[in-house]
């Protein structure tokens, strides 16, 4: 039986019934945990079950009981998906924590489901729902899968007034991380982190490719290398490692 809420959230909570109608969610409780258990991208997983576990179901119970669509404007709804998305990737890890990798759990990504708003969604179920509802290229500098080759998790939650500039922030410190993008003068070669392959048709459709897309947002050094240069584009290798202490 699959579960309907991330590892089937205790009944207690569901006495915090059902959100009102509201033009913003409170994320405060999500913001504090991050604040307390995340530093530079690394997740302290072992304390934050300690100690934190309930406040964090707490808060996706908030969720699976809010209305997204009463949020506004988008930029509300948008940072909604984004915290929910991440809060849930950490509660699956911490339920099933120790582990080294989150592929060893079965159906981390594609089986188990979780309540937001109402409607049953597993992980690439949601990734898809945002990917779809909000075609922008730089919630994949934000969006963590709880692996060390994503980008690293904020330690703040995401919010609808200051979204714009926390996603051009996320994506520029991505690109400027040579962990993701990585300049071989010597060999032409620019390497680059696999999420642009994956995702290769959203960049597509937004700036008409992959190489487009990293010509006008790499650094400037960057660009003008490959304006002078042709260079040939390839993927590094994934780091599917945890991204805890």
């Amino acid at each position: 039986m699959k579960k309907a809420i991330v590892f089937g959230l205790a009944l207690s909570f569901a006495l915090l019934g059902r959100g009102t109608a509201q033009e913003k969610f409170d994320h405060s409780g999500f913001d504090a945990l991050l604040a307390k258990h995340v530093a530079k991208g690394r997740v302290e997983y072992a304390a934050w079950k300690a100690k934190d576990q309930n406040q964090l179901l707490i808060y996706l119970n908030k969720v699976g009981h809010a209305d997204p669509k009463r949020l506004k404007p988008a930029s509300e709804r948008l940072a909604f998906f984004l915290n929910t998305y991440n809060a849930l990737v950490i509660a699956q890890i911490i339920e099933n924590y120790p582990l080294k990798n989150t592929r060893d759990v079965k159906g981390f990504n594609d089986r188990l489901k979780h309540l937001v708003g109402g409607e049953p969604y597993t992980l690439d179920e949601l990734e898809k729902k945002i990917r779809t509802d909000f075609p922008d290229p730089r919630i994949f500098f934000v969006l963590n899968a709880g692996a060390a080759g994503y980008p690293p998790l904020a330690p703040r939650a995401f919010r609808g007034d200051s979204l714009g500039a926390q996603l051009d922030s996320a994506q520029a410190a991505f690109l400027r991380d040579p962990k993701n993008v990585l300049l071989d003068k010597k060999a032409k070669v620019l390497y680059v982190s696999r999420l642009f392959e994956w995702h290769q048709k959203e960049f597509e459709a937004t700036t008409g490719s992959v190489r487009t897309f990293l010509k006008l947002n790499l650094p400037e050094e960057f660009q003008k290398e490959m304006e002078s240069e042709p260079y040939e584009l390839k993927y590094l290798t994934f780091d599917w490692s945890l991204n805890g202490k």
